[in-house]
């Protein structure tokens, strides 16, 4: 981190709800709502000359479209032609597609017609048809060449979307075909807010997982903010399948997460445009027909289907209920009559012309067997119908059947339903059909069972024109008229607005921040500065054994110092248990917040509750005989005990060493419920055990085979869901553990309390300690010039300004930009920010994984001028910054206090930072050279006595040898210095060289020792290192070459004399 971490523009998320809202939605779809045809030669010769166009266009029909339409955002559709459009020249295209945008303002995709054929008539129609219907796929299908077609065609669209994207637009994508569109889209604009709605059925994980393809189409599909389902069924099934598939994937109350990205999934039930019906029934020869069919079925109950002929349909299953309805009712014989339209489908596929032959040979066997010659049971219409003769039908009929084994949603269901205005028919619906969820005045059906659906179907007949059935219609229509395709579309539209573009996910826009910022908005925050930190994967490398994760004397020395800097308080936030945390950290100064805030524990030296606030429910302490809440046993150790036992005659001591509880009362009786199942897991795991915390349940397989444990704990989690549905827990993935904790009880609920406890216990009209005037960095850089053979391999440092820093009225930092951050301004402090902290405070947090996006998503909702969410490590993260590893974390934690000790003592810092941040969603640090590295000067503690005014009057420079050796040894430890120091000769120089090393080690110490009394026993000494002729930091604080962060020097200058001295920086700071 001290190299440099990134830091990352996000917009502001408030309520989830984008800064602005989108200048236009661009609507995805595999066809374009408009047909087109060339015109016929006579008509094009005819027309010669007068610049119309060669093609016509008719514009197509649908519930995707009438949901569209009654979009009130602009917004432009995307869609392809259909077969023919590929293979036309590009000068037609060119034309085509400009008389379509003139008169439809549509986008057209032109597809070549051989993939075309693969994308969509075999990848799309042959395998992802079937599978999504619970069909098995066609493997001969299921090849590389349909596959490519497939992204091939996914490509085209997203391109033709690409190029009339803008800032701002949202992207609606339709359906099956077009699953890989978010994929491409997200590649090149990383920020593009998408949606997907899916218009079929999304099948159980069981047979999705059979798709070789399952991967890539779930990755695609995770890189949509909102997905869309007709029921909450389909959206069941694609979490769990999303967990089953990807390991790393977790239920979220929103939806799913994985690989750092957040998805929001819902369920959006279509509807129809009921006033298109209405207004059919209207027309008189709509009127005609309906008093036509009357006549002809006159004493007959009349029922309709109106289905393509697909296998989805389950067209053979209605032909056998009917046949089985007439067997169990002879009676209904001469007195039912199934009118039955089959919209031909896909004729040229050899199934589907099966499917057509079956169904035509077994309505041929029935009404053979039935049919008089004044009577046939079945009308079979194997053609379209116009809409006047479909709402026609639909208005005469007395019971309409759907017997669809698997079925999105079903719209001719609600068809009937808004055609059934005066004469209140029957609706007999498959409970496969996504309609059966919403029609709650449907007779449901199991289309399977063939027997009871006639014996519903007979009963639906005997209810048309009572009270029952009365209001079973009125119950539907209702629905219908409420569930409108304009409704759908708005809700969907709305709902993709409120969802941020990315949730937890990747960022692109950066801005370079540097060090030298850093560590200037930390030391101008004239307030109090607040550090929150994750302990496991965050201060320390995580291990195999939970219980060897023990803390290291040289942290704790990091830690005691870092607390004891002035107006500082220091919080080590855990998920583990308060006896732990309290054994491990009883020494030292720092608040502890155990099991993920259930509890914490003031600090003793810089608290947040003052004395006087011990009165307040949450001051209350946990000992051995009051536990936390009833079922909550006590978990307080002996030590704690004895901690309160020995601190009884200080209030403000005595309320530090004492557990206080952030809830009042918890049940934990879930875990009853719960612990078998982690126990079973761990049985059947190797390497896995449970850990149970007072609070929250753990599994850990870090020792497991890594694939098998992967997938133990993806099974887990998903079974731990359900089983959880019902309780007040939550399921979460850490590193190698699945966590089963409190629901609302996290690291960001902890956090805000705690704040809040900070400003109802502390004044908050107490001034803030103002920065003495020496503390702004200097003015006036050192002369610094690389030397020749340097200045061949690198750029000199370009010449820092010699004007001090601006600083804001309060003394506020600058903001990253490098912008004066003007921290008193109403229009950059939140509300939120006002009522917990001051414009000049500072809030650092710092965590590695999923259970600390609670933290960072509430740090982040404070203004970022005084806050800064860290995280360790590769993992994708909200948070604005990363650091690589916990040892880059402590020795950045370390640069800070060493640059708040030397402000102490007179020391100034000056230049830029060594490095720029890495982007959060980047792996790791990226190196940097010599020549982007700066050196960073800081001025040195003020000398006494002797030593000083002798090094003054002597004019040592940087080094007690030669200018030759000084740069050769440190190109031997492995970098090649930027610069070099003017001062004096080295033989001016080289009778001082003893002399300076003695003072400079004297002083050194000195100062460390007034600077940390809390840590003497931590302190490290100086020695002086003659043979290379530069002083280096020995004891607990030397850091490794392979830990160290930069490989540039950093230089000293003592105030008032223009003594320098190089310290390699690769000596600095603790090995971690």
């Amino acid at each position: 981190m001290s190299e440099g971490c990134t830091m990352i523009k996000r917009s502001s998320i408030e309520n989830f709800l984008p800064e602005e809202t989108p200048t236009r939605f661009i609507i995805v779809s595999n066809r374009l709502p408009v047909t087109f045809s060339r015109k016929d030669e006579e008509t094009l010769k005819a027309e010669e000359g007068k610049g119309l166009p060669k093609f016509v266009l008719k514009p197509s029909s649908g519930g995707l479209i009438a949901g569209v339409m009654g979009l009130t955002i602009p917004y432009v559709w995307v869609g392809w032609l259909g077969q023919g459009s590929g293979s036309l020249s590009d000068f037609e295209k060119a034309e085509l597609k400009q008389q379509i945008e003139k008169e439809f303002g549509y986008i057209p995709v032109f597809v070549p017609d051989d993939v075309a054929d693969l994308y969509y008539n075999t990848f799309s129609n042959q395998v992802l048809w079937p599978i999504f219907h619970y069909r098995p796929f066609n493997q001969e299908a299921n090849n590389q060449k349909s596959w490519q077609a497939y992204q091939t065609a996914n490509k085209l669209f997203a391109d033709a979307i690409l190029d009339v994207y803008k800032d701002g637009d949202a992207v609606w994508i339709h359906d099956y075909q077009l699953m890989l569109v978010s994929q491409f889209l997200r590649q090149k604009q990383p920020t593009i807010n998408i949606g997907f709605f899916l218009h079929i059925p999304f099948p159980s994980s069981e047979l999705f997982r059979t798709l070789p393809q399952r991967r890539d189409l779930l990755d695609s599909l995770l890189d949509c903010s909102l997905l869309g389902f007709h029921t909450f069924d389909y959206c069941q099934h694609f979490v769990s399948t999303t967990q089953r598939v990807m390991l790393d994937a977790e239920a979220t109350s929103t939806g799913i997460a994985c690989r750092g990205r957040q998805s929001v999934v819902s369920a959006f039930p279509i509807g129809i445009d009921p006033q298109h019906w209405t207004k059919l029934l209207d027309l008189q020869e709509t009127k005609d027909l309906i008093t036509k069919y009357s006549e002809q079925f006159k004493g007959v109950h009349l029922v309709i289907g109106v289905d393509r002929v697909d296998y989805t349909k389950g067209l053979l299953l209605k032909m056998r209920m009917v046949e089985a309805f007439l067997k169990k009712y002879p009676q209904m014989k001469q007195k039912f009559v199934l009118y039955q339209v089959g919209v031909p489908s896909r004729i040229d596929v050899k199934e589907y012309q099966e499917l057509t032959d079956d169904l035509h040979r077994l309505v041929g066997e029935i009404n053979g067997r039935y049919a008089t010659m004044e009577w046939m049971p079945i009308h079979y219409i194997n053609r379209p119908v116009s809409p006047i003769e479909l709402c026609a039908s639909y208005a005469t009929a007395d019971a309409c059947v759907v017997t669809s084994v698997r079925d999105g949603m079903n719209l001719v269901a609600l068809e009937y339903v808004a055609s059934q205005r005066d004469r209140h028919g029957q609706l007999v619906l498959s409970e496969f059909a996504g309609a059966a969820m919403l029609m709650p005045g449907a007779f449901l059906i199991n289309p399977w069972n063939i027997e009871e659906s006639a014996d519903i179907l007979y009963h639906a007949l005997q209810v048309k024109g009572t009270e029952e059935g009365n209001m079973k219609h009125r119950r539907n229509y209702a629905i219908v008229h409420k569930n409108t395709a304009a409704n759908w579309g708005k809700t969907f539209t709305d709902a993709l607005l409120k969802v941020p573009t990315l949730m937890v996910t990747q960022f692109t826009e950066q801005e370079t921040m540097t060090k030298q910022t850093l560590l200037t908005s930390f030391r101008n925050a004239t307030g109090e500065r607040f550090f929150f930190l994750d302990y496991d994967g965050t201060l320390t490398q995580i291990v195999k054994e939970p219980s060897l994760a023990s803390p290291k004397p040289k942290l704790l020395s990091l830690l005691k110092k870092l607390a004891a800097l002035d107006r500082t308080r220091v919080f080590i936030v855990s998920g583990r248990d308060r006896e732990t945390l309290g054994n491990w950290f009883k020494d030292v100064p720092v608040g502890l917040v155990a099991e993920h805030g259930i509890v914490f524990r003031d600090s003793p030296i810089n608290p947040i509750i003052q004395a006087s606030a011990s009165s307040t429910n949450l001051n209350s302490t946990i000992d051995s005989n009051n536990s936390l809440s009833e079922g909550l046993s006590s978990s307080s150790s002996s030590s704690e005990s004895s901690d309160s036992t020995s601190s009884a005659s200080s209030t403000s001591s005595s309320n530090a060493n004492s557990w206080r509880p952030l809830l009042d009362a918890i049940d934990l009786s879930w875990m009853d419920v719960l612990l078998p199942l982690l126990t079973s897991a761990s049985e059947h795991t190797p390497g896995s055990f449970v850990e149970q915390k007072p609070t929250s349940l753990c599994f850990h397989y870090r020792q497991s085979p890594l694939e098998f444990g992967a997938r133990q704990a993806a099974e887990l989690r998903f079974n731990l869901s359900a089983k959880a549905a019902t309780l007040p827990v939550e399921v979460i993935s850490g590193k190698f553990v699945i966590e089963v904790r409190l629901k609302g009880v996290n690291k960001g609920v902890m956090l805000r309390k705690l704040l809040s406890l900070y400003a109802n216990s502390h004044s908050k009209t107490q001034a803030p300690t103002p920065i003495p005037e020496d503390a702004v960095p200097l003015s006036i850089p050192p002369t610094i010039t690389p030397t020749s053979e340097e200045a061949s391999m690198v750029q000199p440092m370009s010449v820092p300004p010699t004007a001090p820093l601006p600083r804001s009225a309060s003394g506020s930092a600058f903001s990253a930009s490098g912008s004066s951050s003007v921290s008193g301004s109403p229009s950059i402090f939140s509300p939120l920010a006002e009522q917990l902290l001051q414009p000049d405070d500072f809030v650092i947090c710092c965590g590695d994984d999923r259970t600390d996006e609670d933290m960072f998503e509430f740090v982040n909702a404070l203004p970022s001028e005084i806050t800064l969410t860290v995280i360790v490590g590769s993992s994708p993260s909200q948070a604005r910054a990363r650091v690589e590893n916990p040892s880059k974390l402590c020795n950045f934690l370390l640069e800070l206090v060493r640059h708040e000790e030397g402000a102490k003592s007179g020391v100034e810092l000056y230049g830029e930072a060594t490095g720029t941040f890495t982007p959060v969603g980047s792996p790791c640090l990226t190196s940097i050279a010599p020549h982007q590295r700066p050196a960073v000067i800081v001025g040195g503690a003020q000398r006494s006595g002797s030593s000083a005014s002798a090094e003054s009057k002597s004019g040592l420079s940087a080094s007690s040898t030669s200018a030759d050796e000084e740069f050769a040894a440190p190109a031997r430890r492995g970098f090649v210095p930027a610069f070099r120091i003017t001062g004096k000769s080295s033989s001016e120089k080289h009778g001082h060289d003893h002399a300076h090393a003695h003072a400079h080690k004297k002083n050194h110490k000195e100062n460390r020792a007034n600077l940390s009394n809390s840590s003497e026993a931590a302190e490290s000494s100086l020695s002086a290192s003659e043979s290379e002729g530069h002083a280096t930091v020995e004891g607990e604080d030397a850091l490794s070459e392979e830990d160290s962060d930069s490989d540039t020097g950093i230089f000293t200058q003592a105030k008032g004399n223009t003594d320098f001295r190089r310290i390699e920086s690769g000596s600095i700071g603790p090995h971690y």
